[in-house]
Order: C-alpha cells, then sequence, then structure tokens
C-alpha cells in the first residue's frame, strides 16, 4: 500500500526536499528508487510547492515577488555557435590564399524556452555545451570576427535585446565566486547598491533592500564577518580564512539580486560545495523562482535531492538536445526509448550514463566490442541495470533523433505566449555618475589596502630591512673618491629596490583583484577610468611609504648629504621611481593575464633600463644603434637626478694615495670648482682629483644644470605607464568570470 505525505509536512521551498532520500523519482511522482513493499513516499509536484509558498509567503518574501507586468519569459531558436578548429592547422600556403579557416560546431540548432517562475537545469557531459548556451542566452558570448559565430534568435517576452539593455532585468552567476576577501558581506552588498540602483533610491530603502537580500539568502547572521579569500587569492593574501563555500555562493547570488533582476542566469551554481550546502543555495534559487524570477542554471551532477528542486530540464550531448521539458516527464521518455532508469538510482546520475560517451569508445571508434560500454537494452536487463554504464556513439545519436521527431521538440520550438509584451530595457551609459563611482569605488579600494595584513606587513617589513641592510654595507662612508664611488652604488641600488619592488605589486595582487573587475565591468557597474584612478590613488600612501621609511634610514646610515633639501629631493625622485616601476607592472599585468608569464617577461624591459642608466656603462661609449635607449630610459633621469641629491654640494678630502702630480702645461688653470690645486703650477705640484661632489659628478658625465627636467621627464613616465595601462584594461575584452 503506497501512502502519500501532505503539503503540510513539508514546511516550505526550502525545506521541501530535507524528507527525500538518495533513491530517484520516477515520471509519475513515486520514488522509483524505493522498493514495492511497505510506505513509498509521493513527493509534492514543482506546482503544489509553489502554491502553498505563496499562500504562506511572509511579509520579507512579498517584498521580493516579483510583479505580473515585469515578469521574463526568454525564448531561444536553433542556436548555433561555431569557433574556428584548432586542431586543423593552415599550411603557408593556404594563409597566403587566405582560405577559410576550418570551423567546428559546439552548439547545433538548439531550442527552447523558460518561462517566469521556471526553475530549469541544464545538464550533460563535460564538452556538451552546457557553459557556452548559458552564456549565449546571457549575451556574454558575441560574434566576432575570426574567432566565434553565432546565429540563432533570443528573445526576451518577444523582444530581442543587446547585452546593455539587458543589464536592467538580467543577473549572472558565475561558476567562480569572484568577491572581495577583504569585505563583509553586508559592505559589498551597500557597494552594489549604490552604483546599480538609480538615485532616484534613497540611501535608506538601498539598506533595507540590501538587509532583505541578507536575511532571504541566509546570510544575516555573518553579515559582518570577513569573506576571505580562496583558492589562487589566498595565496597572496592575508585573510586566507572567511565564510564557507555555500556561504559565498550566496553572497554572490545576492549580489546580481541587488538591482531585483527578472531573470537569472547562474553558472553550476552547486560547484565545489559539499551536498548540504549545494541543498541550500538551490533551495534559495527555488524561493526566488517561485517569487517570479527566471531561474536558467547549469548543474554538474546533482543528488536526487537538488534534481527535484528544478522543474524544467535541458539535456545536452555533443552540442545537442536530447531532451527538452518538463523535469518530471524525462525518466518517463527515456522509458519510452528502451532507458529505464533503474531502482536505487540517482534519475540524475542515471540520464546522465544515458548520454555519456565513453572515451575509450571514442577513441577506438565506434566498432569497439567492449561491453563495458554499451547501455543494455531493456529486453535484455533482467536486474534494469540499464545506464549504469557509458552508452556508444551510435546509442547517443539515436537519442538526439528521436528527440527531433518527438512532442518535445514541437513544443520547444513552439513556446506558449509570454505574460507580458512590456520589456524595461537598459541604458547604454551607467546608472550613476562618474564622481559617485569615483568615491564608492575609492572608498573600496582604501578598505582592501588596509584590510591586507600581508600587503601592509610586507611593504613595511621589506623596506625598513632593505633599508638597514644597505646603510650597514655603506656604512658612514668616507668623504673621499673612494667614498663617492660607494655612495653612488648605493645610491644605484636603492633606486632598482624601488623599480623592482614597484613592479612586483601589481604582477602579484592585481591578478586576484582583475576578475572582480571584469564581473562589474561585464554588469556595467562602473567605468574604468573612475576604478583605476580610485585604485591608484588608495594605494598612494602605502606606495610612498615604503621608499620615505628606505630613504630615511638608508640617507643617514650612509651619510649622503646634510643638506636636508638634498634629502627630501632624494625621497621625491624614489616615490616617482615607485610611481614609474607600479605604472609599468600595470602595463605588464593588464597585457599579460597569466602571472607566471609576467615575471618571464619583466626582465625584457627592467635589464635594458638598468644597463643603460648610466651606472654599468658608459653612455657615450655605446653605439649608435642602442644609443637611443637611453633617451626614453626613465631610470637614467632618476639616477642622475638623485645622484644628483645625494653627492651635490659635499665637500671631500684626498688620502694620501688619492693625490695625483700635476706636469706644466701650457693652460688655463684648473677653477677651484673642480680639483683643489697645492703650489705653484709653474713647478710640479699636487692636486686632489675629486675634492668636491660636484666635481665627482662631472668625472660621471651627470653635467648641466637641468635637474629640474629630470624629475619633469621621470613623471611624464610614470603618467604615461598609468594611462597606457588604463587604456589597455579599457580596451581589453571583459572575460567571462
Amino acid at each position: 500500500m503506497k501512502q502519500a505525505h501532505s503539503l503540510s509536512s513539508i514546511t516550505s521551498s526550502d525545506s521541501s526536499s530535507d524528507s527525500s532520500s538518495s533513491s530517484s523519482s520516477s515520471s509519475n511522482g513515486v520514488d522509483a528508487g524505493l522498493p514495492d513493499q511497505g510506505l513509498v513516499p509521493v513527493y509534492a509536484t514543482y506546482d503544489e510547492l509553489k502554491e502553498e509558498f505563496l499562500q504562506n509567503m511572509t511579509e520579507a518574501d512579498k517584498q521580493l515577488l516579483v510583479p505580473e507586468e515585469s515578469r521574463i519569459q526568454v525564448t531561444w531558436t536553433d542556436i548555433v555557435y561555431e569557433v574556428p578548429d584548432r586542431s586543423k592547422k593552415q599550411t603557408f600556403l593556404q594563409k597566403c590564399k587566405r582560405e577559410k579557416v576550418p570551423r567546428r560546431t559546439l552548439i547545433h540548432g538548439v531550442s527552447g524556452y523558460c518561462s517566469p517562475g521556471s526553475m530549469m537545469a541544464i545538464i550533460g557531459p563535460s564538452g556538451a555545451g552546457k557553459t557556452s548556451l548559458l552564456n549565449i542566452l546571457a549575451k556574454r558570448l558575441k560574434n566576432e570576427k575570426g574567432v566565434s559565430k553565432i546565429t540563432g534568435s533570443i528573445k526576451f517576452n518577444g523582444h530581442e535585446c543587446t547585452s546593455s539593455e539587458m543589464g536592467v532585468f538580467t543577473g549572472f552567476v558565475s561558476q567562480e565566486d569572484i568577491v572581495m576577501g577583504s569585505m563583509t558581506p553586508l559592505e559589498v552588498l551597500r557597494f552594489t547598491a549604490a552604483l546599480t540602483l538609480p538615485a532616484s533610491v534613497s540611501q535608506e530603502e538601498k539598506d533595507a533592500r540590501v538587509d532583505l537580500l541578507l536575511m532571504t539568502m541566509g546570510l544575516d547572521k555573518c553579515k559582518d564577518n570577513f569573506i576571505g579569500s580562496a583558492g589562487t587569492g589566498a595565496q597572496n593574501s592575508g585573510i586566507k580564512r572567511g565564510l564557507s563555500g555555500g556561504e559565498r555562493k550566496r553572497v554572490s547570488i545576492c549580489i546580481e539580486l541587488v538591482n531585483n533582476p527578472t531573470l537569472l542566469f547562474c553558472d553550476e551554481p552547486t560547484s565545489g560545495l559539499d551536498s548540504f550546502a549545494s541543498k541550500i543555495v538551490c533551495e534559495r534559487l527555488q524561493k526566488l523562482a517561485f517569487l517570479g524570477q527566471t531561474i536558467i542554471a547549469t548543474i554538474h551532477q546533482p543528488s536526487s535531492e537538488i534534481f527535484r528542486l528544478f522543474n524544467r530540464l535541458a539535456i545536452l550531448a555533443d552540442g545537442k538536445t536530447v531532451f527538452f521539458g518538463d523535469r518530471s516527464q524525462a525518466t518517463a521518455y527515456f522509458s519510452k526509448l528502451g532507458y529505464l532508469c533503474p531502482k536505487f538510482i540517482n534519475p540524475a546520475d542515471y540520464l546522465m550514463k544515458v548520454v555519456q560517451v565513453n572515451p575509450a569508445a571514442i577513441e577506438g571508434g565506434e566498432d569497439m566490442e567492449d561491453a563495458d560500454s554499451t547501455a543494455i537494452p531493456v529486453s535484455q536487463s533482467e536486474n534494469n541495470d540499464v545506464g549504469l554504464r557509458n552508452a556508444t556513439r551510435e546509442q547517443v545519436d539515436k537519442l538526439k533523433e528521436a528527440y527531433l521527431s518527438s512532442d518535445l521538440y514541437r513544443d520547444a520550438t513552439n513556446p506558449p505566449p509570454p505574460p507580458s509584451t512590456n520589456i524595461q530595457t537598459g541604458r547604454d551609459d551607467y546608472v550613476v555618475g562618474y564622481w559617485t563611482q569615483f568615491i564608492w569605488l575609492l572608498r573600496r579600494s582604501w578598505m582592501n589596502t588596509l584590510r591586507e595584513p600581508a600587503l601592509l606587513k610586507a611593504k613595511i617589513a621589506v623596506s625598513m630591512f632593505m633599508g638597514i641592510f644597505v646603510g650597514l654595507v655603506f656604512l658612514r662612508t668616507e668623504d673621499n673618491a673612494a667614498g663617492a664611488a660607494d655612495r653612488t652604488a648605493a645610491a644605484f641600488f636603492i633606486l632598482s629596490n624601488q623599480m623592482f619592488g614597484g613592479m612586483s605589486g601589481p604582477t602579484y595582487l592585481f591578478p586576484a583583484e582583475r576578475g572582480v573587475y571584469f564581473r562589474d565591468r561585464n554588469s556595467n557597474m562602473y567605468a574604468t577610468v573612475p576604478y583605476y584612478l580610485a585604485k591608484l590613488l588608495s594605494e598612494m600612501p602605502v606606495a610612498c611609504l615604503a621608499p620615505l621609511e628606505m630613504g630615511c634610514i638608508a640617507w643617514w646610515l650612509i651619510g649622503f648629504n646634510n643638506n636636508v633639501q638634498n634629502f627630501f629631493q632624494y625621497c621625491l625622485i624614489l616615490i616617482l621611481m615607485l610611481q614609474v616601476a607600479y605604472g609599468l607592472g600595470m602595463v605588464l599585468s593588464t597585457s599579460i593575464l597569466d602571472p607566471s608569464l609576467v615575471n618571464r617577461v619583466q626582465p625584457l624591459f627592467t635589464l635594458p633600463l638598468m644597463i643603460f642608466a648610466g651606472f654599468f656603462v658608459n653612455l657615450d661609449s655605446v653605439g649608435k644603434w642602442l644609443s637611443w635607449i637611453q633617451y626614453i630610459n626613465p631610470v637614467k633621469y632618476a639616477f642622475r637626478f638623485g645622484l644628483h641629491a645625494a653627492l651635490s654640494g659635499t665637500v671631500y678630502t684626498c688620502r694620501y694615495d688619492e693625490w695625483r702630480e700635476v706636469v706644466p702645461i701650457a693652460v688655463p688653470l684648473l677653477s677651484n670648482d673642480t680639483a683643489q690645486v697645492l703650489g705653484r703650477v709653474e713647478e710640479s705640484s699636487y692636486l686632489c682629483p675629486v675634492s668636491t661632489g660636484d666635481a665627482y659628478l662631472l668625472r660621471m658625465g651627470v653635467t648641466g644644470d637641468n635637474y629640474g627636467l629630470d624629475i619633469l621627464y621621470v613623471s611624464l613616465f610614470a603618467i604615461g605607464f598609468h594611462i597606457f595601462a588604463c587604456s589597455v584594461l579599457y580596451f581589453r575584452k571583459p572575460q567571462l568570470v
């Protein structure tokens, strides 16, 4: 005897699947995985759960209810996605003839729809095209000449929209949780609300919206905890542990829900989560669907409990549809084709086995006689263990052909009329002005800078250590020619340290933040220029602290110059040199996305700059075919100005072995500015070759009184590098994250 659970035993959509077991559901709603003897639970259908939820809505739920006129139905017809086939390389002759590059089709004529209040799952084997289809529907993949070609129609309530127009009613939750680890969920959502909600919404309303989302997604208890870094970002951050994986995922969903989208795309929302956290995330998504949102998600190996939370299902194999329709009809449909879901097997796992081709069968061809790669027909399976083994290519092709001749295909190509023909499109510009963007971005960047203990401690400790180290190596150098040479080496070493240290910052820290920028740019949240300026200004105090700390320690330990003005001039050139290096590091980090490749490329820029700075090589002796490098070398101008600040105005005395004999010749006497003459020139005499710092500078080739131009040149290089880096970031195509 079978007995059904009443709806009252199901508390809410959040716990509707708590009473489920690992057994699978059949087409009539009865769990086929349970034995026929005893009580067999009958789970409430999606529509029954939805009706009960709407009857018992709380006041908080009512605030998130999507009005009928704002609900979105998305339909897609005959979607085809082609990319160049990199496995088939063209010969040089074919390139000269400009023959077309062979193309490979990833999506083959896929059609379907998703109505408001529905929660659709897109499943399939790896490489089936799930994520590609989702990105196409969200308009994150576009036609690019020579890269990709997309054909077909995508309509929202019967209208075609551009990606910018979709921004006001869609949200996209990426597979990887890209959030600022140094912020709390409350701060992240308030930042998002400030830049995505229009100025007509008061601050009190924005805060209320944020609090409502935190409570709805179950984040109100951890709203003030640091999110923390995860994955590769944790390696370069001092905040390594924060929220759990499920909480991070819910924060990512909340970010997309701030501007109240009616259509939500989720790319594998359960990826990297355990079964309990995955269930909670999907239950929250189902609750949003009950409130009128349209939710489309790719899902990888869902449990039976999670599988039951969806009411629509699309199964892809090799970029083609093998099933599209109600989730409850899936097992019945495949049973008619001869693939009966066995008892005690998760239907989602079984369906994946049906369309999954054994890799060995692909490599060996369709003629392989491997029993383990063959799905046994129903008539040949006494124990109904069909689908426990992978299918063959021939069987999957038959499933594709069967779908094209089924009623499911006719239903997918003839969607019901949308609930409303109205659609609110977005604008091409931003919701708030550039000044508001800059203020909020500056605030976020400043908090991120202060809350990164690894960054602050490393910069302070390294600068202090290097300052003490170089100061002790060149401790209180003597006031003579040998001491001047030592001071020159110390000045160049300190300058080189700023060069290498400034370039390493963006290389290690910016990649972790770059994903957040790309995500926000895909959402049209803020412009590139306010972001870059805010980032630059927020890091300026810390960037100035490092050279000042090292300069203060090394300057007095070495004994460069007692003139305070020269000291501040030297600190100024160190700060400017750090900005040059930071700008160059940003150019490389924005141009090359792979941090390891940036580290390999850095010597191509740093070594020529160091060699042609005037310390290692006499620039006058360099050949004309290379001498031009010195004129575009900011290190040369910085070194020349720094050396002048360290040595100008100093007075030296020669040791006994440094005096040089002067032979009388018929030339004008040397001025006292360049040499100290002892005795009469008419007779043999001795002089001190380097009696002042200015004389030593003259011997080093540092001549002229245009040291102010050196500061100007270094400043222009710093500004130029930052402008170039900002331009690269602006014109770079946002990455799919």
